[in-house]
């Protein structure tokens, strides 16, 4: 699943963005093995938005579409250059 980092910003000489992050991407344990110098930076829902899969059963992504009355928890991630490589491996 590839998300959109939302910012980026330069501290210690390492670039940094902030990475809105939904389905398997929200679960701690992955992301620490996948990412292991992430850090969760906030969450949030997102209103009227759907979480949806796409492809077939053995290879389905997920994504999201706006659709009114569901909700998508979500959390901000802090990467590091090297995390959002390891999630483009991903």
């Amino acid at each position: 699943m590839k998300n959109n980092p939302a910012k980026t910003s330069n501290l210690n000489n390492h670039t940094e963005r902030f990475y809105i992050a939904y389905g398997s991407n929200l679960n701690l344990t992955q992301m620490a093995h996948r990412c292991p110098t992430a850090e969760v930076a906030g969450q949030t829902i997102l209103k009227n938005w759907r979480l949806m899969f796409r492809g077939a059963n053995n290879s389905a992504v997920t994504t999201i579409e706006r659709s009114p009355g569901y909700h998508v928890p979500v959390l901000v991630w802090k990467l590091r250059s090297q995390d959002e490589q390891a999630l483009d491996r991903y």
